[in-house]
């Protein structure tokens, strides 16, 4: 008689999606924020928009502008400003503008 062995073996119940409330209450208050929000189908709060780049930013603009144009630049130093990533700058001057 054959042997089955997967029916004596019991599968783990998966633990449940997301954050336990002790989890929850030890998120910083602004990630608290953000997960409200996309459980009531809004956008999390945008990053506050600087005034300037610092000068490390600077520097990694200068060396970056050796590969790129001018608008591409601009683009990425404007969306920077206004709180995007370097990334997510670059990624969408790439799509919009080019190198």
């Amino acid at each position: 008689m054959p042997v089955h062995y997967k029916s004596n073996i019991r599968m783990p119940k998966s633990k449940p999606k997301g954050l336990t409330e002790k989890q929850k209450a030890n998120l910083p208050k602004a990630l608290q924020k953000a997960i409200l929000a996309k459980r009531k189908g809004m956008k999390a709060p945008a990053k506050e928009a600087k005034d300037s780049l610092t000068p490390a930013m600077e520097k990694k603009l200068k060396e970056h502008s050796q590969h790129h144009s001018a608008k591409h630049m601009s683009m990425m130093r404007k969306d920077i400003k206004a709180g995007m990533t370097f990334t997510k700058a670059h990624n969408k001057a790439q799509k919009m503008v080019g190198k």
